[in-house]
């Protein structure tokens, strides 16, 4: 190997931990704030929040995005937690497909209702082993050799569904695919002019 190849693979390989590490502080923070902060209610702008959260990742070569986003009903709750559960799932959909796939593809459903947020995220990639499903969402728990990841992502997505009383299932099949199915109550109350009109 020549200097210019072994540079090359050097800086690349501290541009990875440098990130790595970037992503671990990120997910402290916010598993603190997750922990430490009460919650505040906003109204919920799901297409925004999509939006800037794709364009943050990096690795998006080559991965088609299908989002359908249904608001039939204004929907109300924490806005940094509802971008902490979305960002992390996000994340583990682009990380985990399959490096040799020509279609790889992530769909982004959600629909709401007075009564709550309906939200699906599917990924074609790696999937999860059967074995390892009841164990996804403890810290520090990495299914897979692919992962470099630290390990708490999801931990920390399942950490604020739970503050926000909502529930998340998982459906994968080891090389195929990753479903996760999330509910969120909807907080909006709507005022007693608008409740009338109903």
């Amino acid at each position: 190997m020549d200097q210019n190849r072994a540079d090359d693979m050097y800086l690349n390989m501290i541009e990875k931990s440098v990130k790595n590490l970037d992503l671990f502080v990120k997910n402290i923070v916010n598993y603190y704030k997750n922990s430490r902060i009460e919650e505040t209610l906003s109204e919920i702008n799901f297409d925004q929040i999509l939006d800037e959260n794709i364009k943050s990742f990096d690795g998006l070569n080559g991965i088609n995005f299908a989002i359908d986003i249904s608001n039939l009903s204004p929907f109300k709750s924490d806005d940094f937690r509802i971008k902490v559960i979305l960002n992390n799932i996000l994340s583990n959909a682009i990380k985990y497909q399959k490096k040799d796939n020509p279609e790889k593809r992530v769909e982004i459903k959600i629909h709401t209702s007075p009564e709550k947020a309906d939200i699906s995220i599917f990924d074609n990639g790696i999937g999860i082993q059967e074995k390892h499903l009841p164990s996804i969402f403890k810290m520090f728990f990495r299914g897979t050799h692919y992962s470099d990841g630290s390990g708490i992502g999801l931990y920390i997505a399942k950490e604020a569904i739970d503050k926000l009383n909502g529930s998340v299932q998982v459906e994968s099949e080891e090389g195929k695919f990753t479903k996760f199915l999330i509910e969120i109550p909807n907080s909006y109350v709507p005022s007693p002019q608008a409740a009338a009109l109903r």
